[in-house]
């Protein structure tokens, strides 16, 4: 997943926690569990790397396509593509 432009500004979004300044709680563990780091995530890029061009997509925008599992993180993003209108 490393190799996609866009993919540690995702991470940061989608599991460090600011006001705590450290990682959120529940990030990873051995049950697959909505918006796991280590269970859901890499499942869902190799979904989504099958019908888009992920090297292509901001972080915006990649957050945005990961669906509702990964809602979270949705509030400190656009619009999915706005940047393209």
């Amino acid at each position: 997943m490393t190799r996609i432009p866009c993919i540690f500004e995702v991470y940061d979004r989608l599991y460090w926690d600011d006001g705590r300044n450290r990682p959120r709680i529940g990030i990873s563990g051995s049950k697959p569990t909505p918006g796991n780091l280590s269970h859901r995530l890499p499942t869902r890029i190799r979904q989504l790397e099958k019908t888009y061009d992920l090297m292509s997509l901001t972080a915006d925008q990649l957050v945005e396509l990961l669906g509702d599992e990964f809602s979270f993180a949705r509030s400190q993003t656009a619009t999915l593509f706005d940047e393209a209108i």
